[in-house]
């Protein structure tokens, strides 16, 4: 059976991945088409202005003192929103901010998954067992989502990198993620549900592809 695409509920992805469920809960604090749009604009504007320190935002693994320090030290100043979120450090560390980040360095840094057009920055290395399970539980999730999105990125990296020139919540986006659901479907795990929305994919697409063009642009050169 093909996973369902919904418009809204971005959590409900990770929160399958990793329980096997959507947390109802969950659903009812998650981001309106408005505080994504902005949570994009906010990342182009960092990327723009700083792309070093952007970069050294994805050097560290969600959830960890690092990567919350790395975001601040990437000056976002009046890139800063205060957005709608209740928990400032989800908004900031989240798949969104991350991804978003991660999707307009992957259009800056790169031409094509995996083919850099210059400088490019580090990734985390993956966390281990003992190491992921110390973060919090949506950092947990959030890994879950990105080891299943490094999966499609890799499989299907055209498609992945069309993705980056649609517009956030436009009928482009949903024609380009929908392409995605059959390699979506090979990657999750056969023991995991999964509830799939158009959002979150997006968000862990676009670290996905950075981390996956990173490696590979690695690789390439060592």
């Amino acid at each position: 059976m093909m996973p369902r695409v919904k418009i809204h509920g971005p959590w409900r992805l990770l929160l399958a991945l990793c329980i096997g469920a959507a947390s109802p809960a969950a659903a009812q604090d998650l981001p309106t088409p408005e505080a994504l749009r902005t949570t994009y604009a906010m990342a182009a504007c960092m990327v723009k202005d700083s792309p070093g320190p952007s970069r050294r935002i994805l050097a560290y693994a969600p959830g960890t003192e690092e990567s919350f320090r790395a975001f601040f030290a990437a000056n976002p100043g009046d890139c800063l929103s205060e957005g709608t979120g209740e928990d400032a450090e989800l908004r900031l560390q989240g798949p969104f901010q991350r991804g978003a980040i991660a999707e307009y360095l992957v259009l800056r840094d790169f031409s094509a998954i995996g083919v850099p057009k210059g400088r490019i920055g580090p990734v985390f290395t993956p966390l281990g067992p003992a190491a992921a399970a110390k973060l919090k539980p949506w950092a947990q999730q959030m890994l879950a989502g990105l080891a299943v999105a490094e999966c499609v990125v890799r499989a299907e990296p055209r498609k992945s990198f069309a993705v980056f020139g649609t517009r956030v919540g436009s009928p482009e986006e949903k024609a380009a993620l929908a392409a995605l659901l059959p390699a979506v479907n090979r990657c999750v795990p056969p023991d995991k549900g999964i509830d799939m929305e158009m959002a979150s994919l997006r968000a862990l697409l676009g670290e996905a592809a950075y981390r996956v063009s990173v490696t590979l642009s690695q690789r390439a050169s060592g």
